[in-house]
């Protein structure tokens, strides 16, 4: 990914993170969950709302395909790649993402 945090803020998240819970059975049972839930392509056909799929470019837990995919089964459903972002939001982006966001909702609004 091209918005890698500083050595710095990612020691700060690691540490914050350790605080609040170290817990690996609950990243086993979340994979689990991930896994056994299947394909759900049905059910985001049946999305009947405005719905912008963000995705990260440079996501190596989903690949673009899997964004791609998504808004392709929801009827009407708006896609922004977003290129050398990986699986989380990087502050420098935030900026870019709340503008797509609060655009897609006053075009939604307006229709």
């Amino acid at each position: 990914p091209d918005f890698m945090p500083s050595d710095e803020e990612l020691r700060t998240r690691i540490l914050r993170s350790l605080r609040r819970s170290v817990y690996p059975a609950g990243y086993r049972h979340q994979m689990a969950a991930i896994a056994e839930n299947g394909d759900r392509r049905e059910l985001l056909k049946r999305i009947s709302v405005p719905a912008l799929v963000i995705h990260g470019k440079a996501d190596v837990l989903v690949p673009t395909a899997g964004g791609i995919d998504t808004a392709r089964h929801i009827d009407g459903a708006k896609l922004k790649l977003i290129e050398g972002m990986g699986h989380d939001l990087p502050r420098e982006l935030l900026p870019r993402l709340v503008r797509m966001i609060s655009e897609h909702t006053a075009s939604s609004q307006a229709s």
